[in-house]
């Protein structure tokens, strides 16, 4: 298995501007924009058994979830349900939002990760990062 913990830089977006619509987040220019800075770093830490993944966009903007395998986390001011399972290098964050159901993978490799974003509806996302260290 590979070492999730460390910091990865963001390369790259596909259809994540269309993904933000149908979860019900506003497109505007600032949060596109955002999603699609060479900025954006996603940092993953474990304690115990308490995993971090955060992405900090720039010096202003920074987005945390902390959650265990398998126990329901609160996420977006206590609306959105998660549960994240881990298989391998593999990790599958699945949310429930006002009868909306998506989820997220976070694929990682020795050289990055793949986080893919599905809605259920056909509609995929990806952001790939490499990793710094």
């Amino acid at each position: 298995m590979v070492n999730i913990v460390g910091k990865y830089q963001h390369v790259l977006t596909l259809n994540t501007e269309e993904f933000i619509k149908l979860v019900g987040v506003e497109p505007t220019e600032e949060n596109v924009k955002a999603l699609n800075s060479p900025d954006s770093i996603l940092t993953v830490k474990q304690k115990n058994d308490v995993y971090s993944f955060a992405i900090r966009i720039g010096l202003y903007w920074e987005r945390a979830i902390y959650f265990t395998l398998g126990k329901k986390f609160l996420e977006g001011d206590g609306e959105v349900h998660t549960v994240a399972q881990r298989e391998g290098d593999k990790f599958t964050l699945i949310s429930r939002f006002e009868g909306n159901t998506w989820k997220r993978i976070y694929d990682f490799t020795d050289y990055g990760a793949v986080i893919t974003l599905d809605t259920g509806n056909g509609l995929i996302a990806k952001r790939v990062y490499r990793r710094l260290f």
